[in-house]
């Protein structure tokens, strides 16, 4: 079985935006063409604003194409006021659009984007930070303690999230009904955001034209990708007419999609201790292990394991069979011996700590060769490779790395990218 475990950095190495700023950056852009009015509202000036933005060409020329496209209606109220309303041509965009629209996740990440880093851990991470928060408000009105005397950085986070939403201190926090009802409005908001993700994903990323192929990735006979993405750019750049197992362990990006059919997985890692993790389930809906369950994004990635082990342990006994009949003094057969085991590839994955669990599943396996690929921006450069290392340390344990990485039957080996793909992976 050979095995190719890919993260972000695996589409990021095929040119494609897929960091969380991007995503942000988009929304803020896509934003713009439908509340400028006019005076501002010139083509020149929205290509201007595109101008200085990093990002692919053909995502810049689709958004100009809908800003020069949009039609304004005015929409009259009963007290007499109004208000401009627009729509463009592209309908994806009018429906992201109709998402990201006073969505409380959006507007607090743009006040904090600056500091939070790239990465959709340091997303994720910034989720939690604020459903923490949350918590430890909702307990402290259940224990009648004053809120305020949370620790100053909630208070911090607190009091932006609320101004993002728009909302009151003494509303929202003055009871547990209150605490909830907002609760519920911010994982309203989540699903939504995650929506107008799959749009930007399968709209406008997937839809990039480029003939990027990775030498290492196409060398290599992969019958399984365990992806950690939502794009199935493996399959469009590498496996079509193949026959390859897939499993999206976060879900897949469709564009059939809606809010509700959605299967993408965006969320947060179990916080609370053991005494409390299965009893407090308020905030369960932020949590990854709720949305796989719910979502039903499947963990074929078990079965693969098992087979992998089943072969070793099938594998040992023919060894053992063999070495008795060979005799004492005969060197003693390995499973390797009997051409059963299994690779693992990894690719554009930080091996983070966050996704332990099945990495130490699969790397850990006593059948299974690890070979991790690592960027590098020139010949000498190790320092994506050294964070990997710590990563691993973390994951597996040093002991168990020490072990895997030297002697004769070493199972892991890192390999560095070729300088020709040399695209940030982490």
């Amino acid at each position: 079985m050979n095995i190719l475990l890919i993260g972000n950095g695996f589409d990021l190495a095929h040119g494609l935006p897929t960091l969380y700023k991007n995503f942000l950056d988009f929304c803020i852009k896509a934003k713009v063409i439908f509340t400028i009015i006019d005076g501002r509202g010139s083509n020149l000036y929205y290509d201007e604003y595109l101008r200085d933005w990093d990002i692919n060409s053909q995502i810049k020329e689709s958004l100009m194409e809908a800003y020069k496209s949009r039609k304004k209606d005015i929409i009259f109220f009963d007290d007499g006021t109004h208000r401009d309303d627009f729509t463009t041509q592209n309908d994806a965009l009018n429906q992201l659009y109709s998402l990201i629209n006073k969505n409380v996740w959006i507007e607090y990440f743009k006040g904090c984007s600056s500091y939070i880093g790239e990465n959709w851990i340091d997303f994720e991470t910034e989720i939690s930070r604020v459903i923490q928060t949350i918590d430890v408000v909702r307990n402290y009105t259940v224990q009648h303690k004053d809120i305020m005397e949370i620790p100053r950085d909630m208070q911090g986070i607190l009091m932006e999230i609320i101004k993002k939403a728009k909302g009151n201190l003494k509303d929202i926090c003055v009871s547990i009904e209150q605490i909830d009802k907002f609760t519920g409005r911010l994982y309203k908001d989540l699903k939504t955001l995650i929506r107008a993700l799959e749009i930007y994903l399968t709209e406008f990323v997937e839809k990039i034209n480029n003939d990027i192929v990775i030498p290492e990735i196409n060398e290599l006979k992969i019958d399984h990708v365990l992806s950690f993405n939502y794009t199935n750019t493996f399959e469009k750049k590498y496996g079509i007419g193949k026959s390859i197992e897939y499993n999206f362990i976060h879900g897949e990006a469709k564009e059939s999609n809606t809010i509700e059919s959605n299967n993408m997985v965006l969320g947060i890692d179990e916080y609370l201790p053991k005494d409390r993790k299965d009893k407090e389930t308020y905030f369960i809906g932020f949590k990854k292990y709720y949305q796989r369950i719910l979502k039903s994004t499947g963990c074929d990635y078990v079965d693969w394991i098992d087979s992998i082990k089943e072969a070793y342990e099938e594998a040992c006994y023919k060894a053992a069979s063999c070495s008795g009949k060979m005799g004492n003094n005969s060197r003693k057969a390995r499973p390797t011996d009997f051409h059963c085991s299994s690779n693992l590839y990894i690719f554009g994955h930080s091996l983070d700590i966050t996704d332990g669990d099945i990495l130490r599943a699969l790397i850990c396996n006593d059948n299974v060769n690890t070979k991790i690929f690592y960027y590098r921006e020139k010949v000498d450069d190790k320092r994506t490779l050294e964070k990997i290392i710590s990563n691993l340390v973390k994951v597996i344990g040093q002991d168990e790395l020490i072990k895997r990485t030297g002697g004769e039957f070493k199972t892991i080996e890192f390999i560095p990218q070729s300088l020709s793909d040399s695209i940030n992976t982490n």
